[in-house]
């Protein structure tokens, strides 16, 4: 499950006065480390572009980063943190299954392999819905893992985990770059199957050449839009945690 870093400080605050000045200057300095990282990848990820062969984003729809301790590589931690970082995307869609399957992969990715105490992974991947809206998935995580007995007494790691959801950028990508996206999403083995990958085809290239064309918003983005006041104050309360 985890807990928040506070949490690890009160608990060492409970156990003597040199144990909570290690694990305060600790902690703080593995907070501050961790929210650089997270505002770094964040500009990384509004200022990707067809330069580095990527698809860029057109708008970011959900922006979430946790720093917690004592995340376990079991299933029980692992989905807690995807959970968590998912928030209002939590009903279940096909966008919400993209993000969860990702997730899972870059945690397994990320406590596996430890260079000394540290360990980190990113990666971004397209998914398409079946009315053609496109969204861009990036997620990065860090993990500091402790060696201190000071510190090990009270928790094993620190873990940042950050994702964010965009619009994806479509205007610049020809057809088969579409084709290959869509057919990733939507593999077809019946006629049927083939009609409706051929249709959010379609709809994605419209979209490209249709300056006015505006796809049926799905309800992955309805929910999206509903949760953005909501998604800022979560930030901001993990940002003062």
């Amino acid at each position: 499950m985890g807990q928040f870093v506070s949490s690890i400080k009160d608990k060492a605050r409970e156990t003597g006065e040199q144990d909570a000045k290690l694990a305060d200057d600790a902690l703080n300095s593995l907070q501050d480390l961790a929210r650089s990282r997270q505002k770094i990848f964040r500009l990384t990820v509004e200022k990707s572009s067809n330069a580095n062969l990527e698809v860029p984003i057109k708008k970011i729809v959900h922006d979430k980063f946790i720093i917690k301790c004592g995340v376990e590589s079991n299933p029980e931690g692992l989905k807690s943190t995807i959970d968590e970082l998912i928030g209002a995307f939590s009903k279940k869609t096909s966008i919400t299954e993209a993000i969860a399957k990702s997730l899972s992969l870059g945690l397994d990715t990320l406590f596996g392999n430890y260079s000394g105490s540290t360990s980190e992974t990113s990666e971004y991947t397209i998914s398409v819905t079946d009315n053609g809206a496109v969204y861009r998935i990036d997620y990065y995580l860090y993990s500091y893992r402790f060696t201190s007995e000071s510190l090990t007494n009270y928790s094993k790691n620190v873990l940042l985990a950050c994702l964010v959801v965009s619009s994806a950028n479509v205007a610049d990508l020809d057809r088969n770059s579409v084709k290959v996206i869509v057919s990733s999403k939507f593999p077809y083995e019946t006629e049927e199957d083939k009609k409706v990958a051929d249709a959010v085809v379609e709809d994605i290239m419209k979209a490209v050449h249709d300056k006015g064309f505006k796809p049926k918003e799905s309800k992955d983005m309805e929910a999206a839009k509903a949760a953005e006041d909501a998604l800022k104050k979560a930030i901001s309360d993990a940002m003062n945690s």
